[in-house]
């Protein structure tokens, strides 16, 4: 176990309080596409000095993404991943931060700005005093809207595997979370055939097989 100095710590501290609050000064929110593309390359021009790291450019539907990954076709052991995007807020002058009971106060700190700043710094000092390590970081910008994309893209239509993904965004300050909850989007469709009111006997009404439907799901889903 590596055993940090004190003044290491408070130099450590000082760099992360510092990155944390330039990265919450750009409103990187959907609406501002122009503040999304300076803290990209804000990100960017903080990992490409590495020799050993490559950094892929990604953009689906003018949503940028990158991927920086060890050298070579095997997939990361442990892929970090972020988003830089935030809550969107209308008046550009929320975009500053405090410090206040030792904590950075400021739009998007907590999500996920500080956590990204955390693995940006985690990537350089382990990627310059362990080289040859299998640790790779992707940072999307579509989080909040969605993630379709950014890691939607990524995984689904650029491949991008790993052995694990640690995603410090959500969850408990101090726990480490291994399972969580997540949405699928469903739609369920099913034909008949009309008939007049007199008559319904002649028509074929599909509402109780959408009823059926819907009650087997959700008995599926109650055992998850």
């Amino acid at each position: 176990m590596t055993v940090i100095e004190p003044d290491a710590q408070a130099r450590l501290r000082d760099r992360l309080v510092a990155l944390t609050r330039d990265l919450v000064l750009m409103p990187s929110a959907e609406q501002n596409p122009s503040a999304i593309r300076q803290c990209y390359a804000f990100v960017r021009h903080h990992l490409e000095e590495f020799e050993g790291v490559e950094i892929r450019d990604y953009v689906d539907d003018d949503v940028p993404s990158l991927v920086a990954l060890p050298e070579g076709d095997e997939p990361a052991d442990v892929l970090m991943v972020a988003h830089l995007d935030v809550v969107h807020h209308a008046d550009v002058t929320t975009y500053r931060s405090v410090i206040a009971n030792g904590r950075i106060i400021g739009p998007g700190a907590g999500d996920m700005k500080g956590q990204l700043a955390i693995l940006m710094v985690l990537f350089r000092r382990f990627h310059r005093d362990m080289k040859g390590v299998r640790l790779g970081l992707a940072v999307t910008t579509d989080e909040e809207t969605g993630g379709a994309h950014g890691v939607g893209y990524l995984v689904n239509k650029c491949g991008l595997r790993c052995g694990s993904a640690l995603i410090p965004d959500g969850g408990s300050l101090n726990e480490v979370t291994i399972e969580e909850k997540g949405i699928l989007h469903l739609r369920l469709r099913t034909l008949g055939t009309a008939a007049h009111a007199a008559r319904p006997w002649l028509g074929d009404n599909p509402i109780p097989r959408l009823n059926q439907a819907i009650a087997a799901l959700n008995q599926i889903f109650s055992t998850w």
